[in-house]
């Protein structure tokens, strides 16, 4: 398998194998910062979940501060410590992950907190109506 990888191209590759591919680039040289925009789009729950572990662990285990850049609150909170919420271009509430799960200051923040909740409701309401 590891010599496939070698000798592919990218188009041979899935989403996720392109993106771990990428962040093995983005890693090899150890740096201070990553900068990680969308990393996961299009990708599906599963390699999603792989690639966020990938990129947490290698992260961690290089000392490497992480700037996390996503509309996807869930994820988002999943691997930071610190928020910031931008809209329009500027940056509208600064706060900890906790802080900006459960006392959203800023109009903007609370519309999408209030959004995030209301999916995880509805997904929630699904699965259990499907194991029935």
């Amino acid at each position: 398998e590891p010599q496939r990888m070698v000798e592919s191209y990218p188009h041979q590759l899935s989403g996720g194998q392109r993106q771990r591919v990428g962040l093995a680039i983005a890693l090899a040289c150890s740096p201070s910062l990553l900068i990680a925009d969308e990393p996961t789009t299009a990708l599906d729950v599963t390699v999603q979940q792989e690639v966020l572990q990938s990129i947490r662990g290698l992260a961690a285990a290089q000392g490497t501060s992480l700037i996390f850049v996503s509309h996807d609150l869930p994820v988002v909170t999943s691997m930071v410590n610190r928020v910031l919420v931008l809209h329009e271009g500027a940056v509208v509430e600064d706060s900890s992950k906790d802080q900006l799960l459960h006392a959203p200051q800023h109009p903007h923040t609370q519309r999408i907190v209030a959004s995030a909740k209301q999916s995880s409701a509805l997904l929630r309401q699904v699965t259990q109506s499907s194991a029935q």
